[in-house]
């Protein structure tokens, strides 16, 4: 359904863009954009200039029609088709959004400077950070609720997507019913434990033997995964093995997996019961200073994201002791 929803709306951009043209005016400003080849912000170095290249896109957004934009976004220069979709989406144009499907596979790569940082992106994640990130471009068109799932589940089921913002694609996803058995086809049939997230927040007991599974597993990233499912889907079944990693964890004294710990005490905290209480103030007196220091950090971080009154003694507890 979603690729279908997509092949319509690339159609309709290619229909309402046939037969249109450059003009020599904007085609100067857009020449000299993809010969410096590289995107500047509005403040670039030390002291924050404002470049000639911020200037040619500032042209660009004021004397560039809505249609020669459109078209420049398939401009054949990755920097050309960024600052045109760019100039879009200040001007809160919605055609940025069916633009944005188009280019969900689009893996050209674009520099970036901004301030005294140069960063490099593929042209895809560049596009779909620019209205999604809270820090990016506060005053420009954001993609609606409807909008960003539709387009993040084409990221989630699209095997051979690469950008980088697919990877939390699962945890965006809010569950719908209409692809629940893809989401289990694609944990049972092929491994992708990525998928876990999602799968969980169906909240369906039927899933909750697979998840123990994947708790169970002997490779850390695999327990790692599974641990974030748990947040969402804390069934009773899943605390003994969460107690039996915490007795692991915190008997060490070295070799700690930051990683693990921190979803283990987020997955912790769901169950807002005094098992899960004792087990968090066992970490405060573990037998090694360092580990009970990093135990207490990952805690706080814990209950300050999913906060509750039967842990607020223990909050109070840790954050007195800094």
């Amino acid at each position: 359904m979603n690729k279908r929803i997509a092949s319509i709306l690339v159609l309709l951009i290619c229909y309402n863009l046939k037969g249109q043209s450059i003009r020599p005016e904007i085609d100067q400003i857009v020449n000299g954009m993809a010969k410096e080849n590289v995107l500047h912000a509005a403040a670039v170095g030390y002291a924050g200039v404002r470049t000639e290249q911020y200037e040619r896109f500032i042209a660009l957004k004021e004397k560039a029609t809505r249609e020669e934009l459109i078209t420049l976004t398939d401009h054949t220069n990755e920097t050309v088709r960024c600052y045109s979709f760019r100039a879009l989406a200040a001007r809160k144009d919605s055609s940025v959004f069916s633009i944005l499907i188009k280019h969900l596979s689009d893996t050209g790569r674009v520099e970036t400077f901004s301030g005294c940082i140069g960063s490099f992106w593929y042209v895809g994640d560049y596009l779909y950070l620019m209205l999604t990130h809270s820090d990016w471009e506060l005053d420009n068109y954001r993609l609606t609720e409807n909008e960003r799932q539709l387009i993040d589940s084409i990221l989630a089921f699209d095997s051979n997507n690469v950008l980088l913002v697919k990877e939390g694609a699962f945890m965006r996803l809010k569950p719908n019913l209409n692809y629940y058995n893809k989401v289990r086809k694609m944990i049972v049939e092929e491994n992708k434990r990525e998928a876990l997230i999602l799968l969980a927040k169906f909240q369906n007991q039927r899933d909750a033997k697979l998840i123990l599974e994947w708790l169970n597993s002997e490779d850390v990233d695999n327990q790692i995964e599974a641990l974030k499912a748990v947040i969402y889907f804390p069934d009773s079944s899943f605390f003994p093995i969460l107690s039996k990693i915490h007795s692991e964890e915190v008997n060490k004294s070295d070799e700690l997996n930051h990683q693990l710990l921190r979803e283990l005490f987020q997955a912790l905290v769901q169950y807002k019961t005094n098992e899960s209480l004792k087990l968090m103030e066992l970490s405060l007196k573990a037998p090694d200073k360092k580990i009970r220091a990093f135990h207490a950090s990952y805690i706080s971080q814990a209950l300050e994201k999913y906060p509750d009154r039967i842990f607020d003694a223990l909050k109070l507890e840790i954050d007195s002791k800094g």
